[in-house]
């Protein structure tokens, strides 16, 4: 599996392809922590619009996790794992992991 560095996401300009890609790519290895997006194709021929608004929503997305403006609650781990009270991740925590994290951006048409 290859990812990209939080770092090089924020500086596209537009989604690249795989190959396009290619330079920036760094191949996953245990222990990196590792975000995954999922998306679909808004054309046949490219995965974001002309404007390249979904590039531009996950660079806002990265942007204010790593400020600390971002925080994670998830409930489902209540039903999952019979918690009694939400799953959180501090938001200083969040803005940590996600300056060293890597993006794997999967498409599907």
């Amino acid at each position: 599996m290859y990812v990209l560095p939080v770092a090089e996401v924020l500086q596209l300009e537009r989604f690249g392809t795989h190959e396009e890609l290619r330079g920036r790519l760094v191949e996953y290895t245990a222990g990196m922590k590792v975000i995954f997006v999922t998306q679909t194709w808004l054309s046949a021929k490219h995965n974001d619009n002309s404007k390249n608004e979904k590039c531009q929503l996950l660079q806002r997305v990265l942007r204010r996790a790593m400020a600390g403006e971002s925080k994670v609650e998830v409930r489902f781990e209540i039903v999952a794992h019979g918690l009694d009270k939400p799953l959180r991740v501090p938001r200083k925590r969040l803005a940590k992991d996600f300056a060293n994290a890597y993006i794997w951006l999967e498409c599907a048409h």
